[in-house]
C-alpha cells in the first residue's frame, strides 16, 4: 500500500538521492524533479544548465527504480525527447532528453520508444462505488491487515476501485483506525481527487484518528480544493506538530487558487505568502503570483485613471489623496507612486520660488549673507539656473564691497599688532594674507620683518607659514643676541636652518654669531689648557687629563694644535701610569699577585728610562710571587743528569694528538721540543722533551686554585693554554713558567659545571647542569670554542657551541643549530685562513653533517650536508688552502667493522669524491696532522684487529695521493706544531720513548703480531653510563615490538608516554611491558623506563624476562646479593631467545665476582660464553676468575688481562714481604698506566709511600704524578668516571683505599710545596 513517508520531497537533497544516502518514494522523487526543473524560472544561463543536468540524473534514478510505474510518452515534434508520467500519482516528471540519461535508463527508454510496446493506459475515470467481486472479497478475508494488504496489491495493479473497496471495508471494520483512514484518504485525495467524498469521511472518524497529522493534511487539502477556507484552516495541524512544510504549502496553494477564482485577492496574497514561506520551490507559486498580479491590476485601473486626471487638472491635494488610497489597497501600484513623486516635485518648485522672493527681499534690506543662504536653499529645491542668475549677480556686487571693507580693517589691525610688539601674532596673520593684502599691511606698518616674511614664505605658500613665522621671530631674536650671547643665537638659527637656508640676513647674523662664538670658545679652551698645566705641575694628572679632555681641538687656533696634542698625550700617559701604579699597589696589598702581574705587565709597556728599570725589577718580584702562590717548581736538566724521559705515564686520551710541538730559538739555534702537560686534581705536571734526542729538558709542577681535569692543551705565542672540563682556563708563560692567567670558569655559571659527588646509589646521582665536552683554541690563538651540553629541569638536553675572545674572555657568539646526539669540533691546523670544523652525527637518524666556521664563529667554506668527518682528522692540505677530512665510506657497508675508510679533499667549490685507504676497517679512532714544510699530511688509524697504521699523503697531479702506508707500534701518537708546519710520530716503549720526524721517508715499520689494547671489562657501575647495561638488548620479535613501541611514542610525545604507562599498569602483558621499557630506553627516557621496570616486577614477579630485567637494575645499583637471589629461581631453558639465556648467566657471573666468589662466577661466565649469539662479553671477565695456575687458550686481549692480573698478584707478594722496590719495578710499567685502574694504582701508591720509608732516592715529579693519579681514581669511585675491577680474593676495601689516599695527599702537599 502506498504511504507517504516521513521524509518529504521538500526536505530532500538531490545529492543525497544521487549518492544513495536517501531513497525516496516515486511520488517524492517526481516532485523533486519538478522542483529542480529550471524551465520558466528566469534563472541565469549557468544555473539553468546546472539544473538541467541535475534533472537528467534524477530522471535516470526514477526510470531505473520505478520503471514499471512510469509511462513513457514520446514527443512527436521533438525527436529524442519523451515525457515521463507517473501513473499512480498522475504526475508528470517533466520532459527528458534521452541522450542525457544515464546508460541503464537511456537503454530502457530508447528500447521502449523503438519497439512502441509501451502500455497505453487512458487517464483514470472518475471513481465510482463498486461492489467487490466475491472471490476477491473472500480472498481478502475479514482481518483489517489482510484488507490493507489486498488494497496495496490492487494499487500496484492500478485497480483503484478494488483498492477503495478494501480500504473502506478496513476503515469500517477497524472502527476508524488511523492507518486505514490515512490510506483511504490518500487514495481519495492524492490519487482519485474526489475531495467531497473524502471530506464526508471527517464526520465518521474518531477523535484520535482526526488528531493524526497525515489525516488532517489530507482532509485540509480536500477542503481547500473545494474552497472551504475556514474548514481547511481548521483542519491544518497545529504548529507544534511535526507536519511536513511542503504538504502544508500544498493546502495554501489550493486555497490561493480558490481565492483567485472568487476574486478574494487579499486572501489569495496571504495564501501565496504563507505557501512560499513553507515551500519556496513549489512549482505553482510562480503562476499563482502572476495571476494575482494580473487580478490586482484589473481591480485598481479605474482608481489610477482618476488620480491621473486630478493631477493633470492641478488638483495636487486630490491627486495625492487618491494615490495614497490606491497604495493602501494596492501597494504594488507604480502609477500611484509616480503621481506621489510628481506632486512632491511640484511642491518643491513652488517652495523654491518662494525662497527666491525672500532672498530678493533680504538683499533689499542690506542682508547679503541671508540672501545667499536663501538662494542656496532655493537652488537645493530645484530652482532653475536662469531664474537664479539675476539675484546671484546682485549678491556678488554687495559681497565684494563688504569684503573690501573687511580687508582694509584687517590690514590695519595687523599693522597695529606688529607695531605693539606682538611680532609672532602679527606675522602669523600677515602670512595668511594674499599679495595685495600684504602690500597694504606694509604700507601701514613699514617693518623689516614683513620683508623677511615675504622672502621666507611668499604669498600662497600656506604650508610654510607656521615654520616661517617661527624662523623670522628666531632671526629677530638672534640678531639681538649675536653680540652678547652668540651660542644662544647660533642655537636659535640652527633650530630653523631648513627654513632660513640661503636667506641673506640670516647668513649675515649667523656669520657674525659664529665669529663671536669661536672667540669665546678659544678663550675658554686656552683657560683649561693653562689650568691643566698647573695641575700637572702639582702632580694632579687625573685633573689635568679631565681638563684637557674637555677641550675641543676645533676651538683652538692652528698654531696651538700641536702643543695641545703633546700636552694631552703626556697628561694621559702620566695619568694611566699613576692609575696603574695605584692599582698595582692595591693588588699587592691584597695579595692578588696574578692580577698584580697583569697590571705590572701593562705598566711596564708604558714607562721608560729609570722608571722602566724599576718596573722591570718589580715585575720580576711579582712573577716570583705568582710562582709561589701557584706552587710552581721547575727542574731543568742538562746532559746526562736528566732522568729517563718515560712517557707511558702520560696516559694521553685516545682521541688526542700531540698538538704541543714547539719550535723555538735557544742560544742562536733552532730547537724543537714536545710539551707534555698533565693534570691531576688541581696539580699540573709539564714535561719538555727535546724532539731531536728524546731527552728530558724541563719538568714543571704547579697547583691551580681549583681542579682542572684537562680537556685540551694548546701552545700560542709562547704560552701554554690548558682548558679543563669545568671550563677552567690556565695560561702559562713557557719562558719562566709563570702563570699569567687563571679563570676557574670561563662560562661564568658558578657551580653549574660541577657534578654532585656524594651519593649512595646511581639513582641519587646528579649530572652537572652544563657538561663541557670539548674545548678548541683556534689556530690564530684569538678564540676559545667550548662545546657544551646542558640539562634543564625537564631533563632535556641542549647543545651549545660558545665562542670566547681570549683577550678578555668575552662571549662573542653562540651557535645553537647543532642538535645531533654526537657533535665534535676542532681547529683546522695549517689552514691559511683560521677555521674550525664542527662534525655532527645523529645516531637515531643515521645521518651526519660537517660545517666549517671562521675562528670567530661565522660560517666559512662549504658544508658537507650528508657526511660527518672526524673532527680530529681534519687538517689543511699541503697548500694550506684545501682541507683534508677522514671518514668512513658513506656508500659502503653500514657495519662499522666492515666499512671502508677514506678521505675527502674540500675546497671552495665543495668536496671531491672520497678516496679509500686500502685495508682500513674496524677503526677505533683516526687522527691527522699537517706538515706544510714537507708538503705532506699524515693520518694515523687505530684498528681493532691490526694495531695502528700510518698513511702519508702528498700532492699529486690529481690532488692528494697516498705516498706510503706503514704499520707503527700500538703506543704511537702523532704530533704537530700549532701552525701545522711540522709533524712527528711519538712512540712510548716500556723503558723509553722515541720521536720520529714525519716527512717523505716513512718511519720504520713494525713487524709481527700487533699488541692488543687493554680492554677494561664492562662491569655494572654506579655511573650514568650504566643506567642500563648495553650488553643485552632485545632481538627478534622482541626487538620489533620495542621498535614499534618507540615509533608510536615518538608520534605521541610526552602525553603518549603517560598514557602508555597507565595502560601498562592495567592491561599490558609481560612482553608488552618489556617492549615499552626498551622503547623508553631507546628514547633516553631513563626515569620512565625504570618506573616501567618496577611496575613489571609488581605485576609479573615470576616472569623470567621481567626478573632478568629487574636484576639488571639491582646489579647496577650494587645490590649484588639481592640480584643473585632474584636470579636464583630463573631457569635459562624458559627463555625463547638464546641471547637472554646468555645474559642470565652473564649477570649471575658478574654478581658472584663482585661478591668475591670467583669459582662460582667462572662457572656462570663459562655458561654464558657457550652461547654464541648476543652482545654480552663474558670472555672479558673470565681471565679475572681463572686461577693464575690454570692456563687456557687466551685471545690477545685476554692474555693482556692475565698479564695485568699477574702484575697485581706479584706486587701484592712483594709488598707482603716488605720489598717496596721490587713492587715498584713490577708496577711501574706501561700496562698498568694504560689500564688506569683503581686497585692496581693503589698498589703503586702503596709501593711509592713505602719506598719513602726505606729512604730510597725519590723522583718527586713521577711519584707525585702516580700518587695523585691514584687519588683521582679514588675520588671517582662514586662518579660517572669510576674505573675499578674486582680482583679475586685481592680487592682492597674502601676503608683501606681511603687511608691510603689521605697519606698520598699529605706526601704530595709536603713534597711539592715551594721552598720558603
Amino acid at each position: 500500500m502506498a504511504k507517504d513517508k516521513k521524509t518529504r520531497h521538500g526536505s530532500l537533497d538531490p545529492e543525497d538521492v544521487l549518492t544513495g544516502r536517501s531513497r525516496p518514494e516515486a511520488r517524492d522523487l517526481v516532485l523533486l524533479i519538478r522542483e529542480v526543473n529550471p524551465t520558466d524560472r528566469g534563472l541565469d544561463r549557468r544555473e539553468t544548465a546546472r539544473r538541467y543536468a541535475l534533472k537528467s540524473r534524477l530522471q535516470s534514478v526514477l526510470v531505473t527504480r520505478f520503471r514499471e510505474a512510469i509511462e513513457i510518452r514520446p514527443e512527436p515534434d521533438e525527436p529524442g525527447v519523451v515525457l515521463l508520467h507517473h501513473r499512480p500519482s498522475n504526475l508528470d516528471a517533466c520532459h527528458a532528453v534521452i541522450a542525457e540519461l544515464d546508460d541503464d535508463a537511456r537503454s530502457f527508454v530508447q528500447r521502449v520508444v523503438d519497439t512502441a510496446s509501451f502500455p497505453t493506459i487512458p487517464p483514470p475515470e472518475a471513481p465510482r462505488k463498486t461492489t467487490p467481486r466475491p472471490n476477491e472479497a473472500t480472498r481478502a478475508g475479514g482481518a483489517v491487515p489482510d484488507l490493507l494488504h489486498a488494497a496495496e496489491e490492487a494499487l500496484a495493479a492500478y485497480d483503484y476501485e478494488l483498492a477503495r473497496t478494501h480500504l473502506e471495508e478496513a476503515l469500517a471494520r477497524s472502527g476508524g483506525d488511523t492507518q486505514a483512514a490515512s490510506a483511504l484518504l490518500s487514495l481519495l485525495v492524492a490519487t482519485l481527487g474526489v475531495d467531497a467524498e473524502a471530506l464526508a469521511l471527517e464526520a465518521t472518524l474518531p477523535a484520535e484518528t482526526l488528531a493524526d497529522v497525515d489525516v488532517r493534511l489530507l482532509l485540509a487539502l480536500a477542503a481547500a480544493r473545494l474552497d472551504e477556507r475556514a474548514r481547511a484552516l481548521r483542519l491544518l495541524p497545529a504548529a507544534s506538530t511535526k507536519a511536513p512544510p511542503a504538504r502544508i504549502a500544498e493546502v495554501f496553494v489550493a486555497l490561493a487558487r480558490g481565492a483567485l477564482t472568487t476574486g478574494d485577492l487579499v486572501s489569495a496574497a496571504d495564501d501565496i505568502t504563507r505557501a512560499r514561506a513553507l515551500d519556496v520551490a513549489h512549482p505553482e507559486l510562480v503562476g499563482l503570483a502572476a495571476a494575482l498580479a494580473k487580478a490586482r491590476a484589473t481591480t485598481r485601473g479605474p482608481a489610477e485613471a482618476e488620480a491621473t486626471r486630478l493631477f493633470a487638472e492641478g488638483d495636487l491635494h486630490g491627486a495625492e489623496e487618491h494615490a495614497r488610497e490606491i497604495l493602501a489597497h494596492h501597494p504594488e501600484s507604480e502609477a500611484a507612486r509616480r503621481i506621489l513623486r510628481a506632486v512632491e516635485e511640484q511642491r518643491k518648485r513652488d517652495e523654491a520660488r518662494r525662497k527666491l522672493d525672500d532672498a530678493c527681499d533680504a538683499l533689499d534690506r542690506g542682508e547679503p549673507q541671508q540672501a545667499v543662504a536663501l538662494l542656496e536653499a532655493a537652488k537645493g529645491l530645484g530652482l532653475p539656473e536662469h531664474e537664479a542668475a539675476p539675484i546671484e549677480q546682485r549678491i556678488a556686487v554687495k559681497l565684494a564691497a563688504a569684503r573690501a571693507q573687511e580687508e582694509e580693517a584687517h590690514a590695519a589691525a595687523i599693522a597695529r599688532t606688529i607695531g605693539a610688539g606682538a611680532i609672532a601674532e602679527g606675522l602669523a596673520a600677515y602670512a595668511a594674507l594674499p599679495a595685495p593684502g600684504r602690500s597694504r599691511v606694509k604700507e601701514l606698518a613699514g617693518s623689516k620683518f614683513l620683508a623677511w616674511m615675504d622672502a621666507v614664505a611668499p604669498p600662497g605658500e600656506g604650508a610654510r607659514a607656521k615654520p616661517a613665522v617661527a624662523a623670522v621671530v628666531a632671526l629677530h631674536r638672534a640678531a639681538e643676541l649675536a653680540e652678547r650671547s652668540p651660542e644662544m643665537a647660533m642655537e636659535l638659527l640652527d633650530g630653523h636652518a631648513k627654513v632660513l637656508h640661503g636667506f641673506g640676513p640670516a647668513e649675515d647674523i649667523q656669520k657674525h654669531a659664529r665669529a663671536a662664538l669661536a672667540e669665546e670658545r678659544r678663550r675658554i679652551a686656552m683657560g683649561r689648557i693653562e689650568a691643566a698645566r698647573r695641575a700637572m705641575a702639582e702632580g694632579e694628572f687625573a685633573q689635568a687629563s679631565k681638563l684637557l679632555g674637555e677641550v675641543q681641538r676645533k676651538d683652538l687656533p692652528e698654531d696651538e694644535l700641536d702643543p695641545f696634542d703633546r700636552l694631552r698625550a703626556e697628561a694621559q700617559r702620566r695619568f694611566e701610569r699613576q692609575t696603574l701604579a695605584a692599582s698595582l699597589d692595591q693588588l699587592r696589598r691584597e695579595g692578588d699577585a696574578l692580577r698584580a702581574l697583569a697590571v705590572c705587565e701593562e705598566l711596564a709597556a708604558r714607562v721608560e728610562g729609570a722608571e722602566a728599570a724599576r718596573i722591570t725589577s718589580l715585575r720580576g718580584e711579582i712573577r716570583a710571587e705568582v710562582r709561589r702562590q701557584f706552587s710552581v717548581q721547575v727542574e731543568t736538566f742538562e746532559g746526562d743528569e736528566a732522568p729517563a724521559a718515560k712517557l707511558h705515564d702520560a696516559r694521553v686520551p685516545p682521541r688526542w694528538k700531540w698538538e704541543t710541538m714547539l719550535v723555538r730559538m735557544r742560544d742562536g739555534r733552532e730547537e724543537v721540543v714536545l710539551i707534555v702537560p698533565q693534570t691531576r686534581d688541581a696539580w699540573v705536571f709539564v714535561r719538555v722533551i727535546d724532539m731531536a734526542t728524546g731527552a728530558l729538558l724541563t719538568r714543571v709542577t704547579l697547583r691551580a686554585p681549583n681542579p682542572i681535569e684537562l680537556l685540551t692543551a694548546a701552545i700560542r705565542d709562547g704560552r701554554l693554554l690548558l682548558v679543563g672540563r669545568r671550563a677552567s682556563l690556565l695560561e702559562i708563560d713557557m719562558d719562566d713558567w709563570t702563570v699569567e692567567r687563571w679563570c676557574s670558569n670561563v662560562l661564568g655559571n658558578g657551580d653549574a659545571v660541577l657534578p654532585t659527588q656524594a651519593f649512595e646509589d646511581v639513582d641519587a646521582m646528579i649530572l652537572p647542569e652544563v657538561h663541557v665536552e670539548e674545548a678548541t683554541v683556534t689556530s690564530d690563538g684569538r678564540w676559545l670554542w667550548l662545546n657544551t651540553l646542558s640539562t634543564s629541569r625537564k631533563d632535556s638536553l641542549r647543545r651549545l657551541l660558545s665562542v670566547y675572545d681570549l683577550a678578555d674572555l668575552r662571549l662573542a657568539r653562540e651557535i645553537r643549530e647543532h642538535r645531533a646526539t654526537r657533535v665534535h669540533s676542532g681547529a683546522v691546523v695549517g689552514s691559511k685562513v683560521p677555521r674550525v670544523v664542527v662534525c655532527q652525527f645523529d645516531d637515531d637518524k643515521d645521518e651526519g653533517r660537517t660545517t666549517f666556521y671562521g675562528s670567530r664563529g661565522s660560517p666559512s667554506g662549504p658544508t658537507l650536508p650528508n657526511d660527518a668527518l672526524l673532527a680530529r682528522s681534519v687538517v689543511a692540505a699541503p697548500d694550506g688552502e684545501r682541507i683534508v677530512g677522514v671518514t668512513s665510506d658513506p656508500e659502503g657497508p653500514k657495519d662499522p667493522r666492515a666499512a671502508g675508510w677514506g678521505f675527502f679533499e674540500i675546497d671552495a667549490h665543495g668536496a671531491r669524491p672520497i678516496r679509500l685507504f686500502e685495508g682500513v676497517h674496524a677503526v677505533r679512532e683516526a687522527t691527522a696532522v699537517a706538515s706544510l714544510d714537507t708538503g705532506m699530511c699524515f693520518v694515523l688509524f687505530d684498528l681493532e684487529d691490526d694495531g695502528r697504521l700510518l698513511f702519508g699523503l702528498e700532492d699529486g697531479e690529481d690532488g692528494l695521493a697516498i705516498k706510503y702506508r706503514v704499520r707503527v707500534p700500538r703506543r704511537a701518537q702523532i704530533a704537530g706544531t700549532a701552525d701545522g708546519r711540522r709533524a712527528a710520530l711519538v712512540v712510548a716503549y716500556d723503558d723509553h720513548h722515541e720521536i720520529v720526524p714525519l716527512g717523505s721517508v716513512p718511519p720504520k715499520a713494525v713487524t709481527g703480531e700487533a699488541i692488543a689494547t687493554f680492554q677494561f671489562p664492562s662491569l655494572p657501575r654506579s655511573t650514568v653510563h650504566a643506567k642500563h647495561l648495553d650488553c643485552h638488548k632485545p632481538t627478534g620479535k622482541h626487538l620489533a615490538a620495542a621498535v614499534a613501541e618507540e615509533r608510536a611514542l615518538r608520534r605521541e610525545g610526552k602525553q603518549g608516554i603517560a598514557r602508555r604507562i597507565a595502560w601498562a599498569r592495567r592491561k599490558a602483558g609481560p612482553d608488552e611491558v618489556l617492549a615499552l621499557e626498551h622503547a623508553l630506553i631507546r628514547l633516553h627516557e631513563g626515569t620512565s623506563a625504570g618506573f616501567v621496570n618496577a611496575l613489571g616486577c609488581d605485576r609479573f614477579p615470576e616472569h623470567p624476562r621481567i626478573r632478568l630485567g629487574h636484576s639488571r637494575s639491582l646489579v647496577i645499583a650494587g645490590r649484588w646479593r639481592e640480584a643473585l637471589d632474584h636470579l636464583a629461581g630463573v631457569d635459562s631453558s624458559r627463555f625463547r631467545e638464546p641471547t637472554e639465556a646468555k645474559h642470565l648467566h652473564h649477570m649471575r657471573g658478574i654478581a658472584l665476582m663482585m661478591l668475591d666468589e670467583p669459582e662460582a662466577a667462572l662457572v656462570e661466565l663459562d655458561r654464558s660464553a657457550a652461547f654464541e649469539e648476543g652482545k654480552c662479553e663474558p670472555q672479558v671477565l673470565i681471565p679475572l676468575c681463572v686461577p693464575l695456575s690454570e692456563e687456557r687458550s687466551w685471545t690477545p686481549a685476554q692474555a693482556l688481562t692475565r698479564d695485568y692480573l699477574r702484575i697485581v698478584v706479584a706486587a701484592d707478594e712483594a709488598l707482603a714481604r716488605g720489598d717496596a722496590g721490587a713492587a715498584l719495578r713490577i708496577l711501574d710499567v706501561p700496562l698498568l698506566w694504560e689500564a688506569n685502574e683503581l686497585q692496581s694504582m693503589a698498589r703503586l701508591a702503596k709501593a711509592l709511600l713505602h719506598e719513602q720509608d726505606e729512604g730510597a732516592p725519590v723522583d718527586r715529579f713521577r711519584k707525585a704524578l702516580a700518587l695523585l693519579s691514584f687519588c683521582e681514581l679514588f675520588d671517582a669511585r662514586n662518579t660517572m668516571n669510576r674505573r675499578e675491577m674486582p680482583l679475586p680474593r685481592a680487592t682492597w676495601d674502601a676503608e683501606r683505599l681511603s687511608m691510603l689516599a689521605v697519606k698520598a695527599r699529605m706526601w704530595v702537599e709536603d713534597a711539592l710545596r715551594p721552598p720558603a
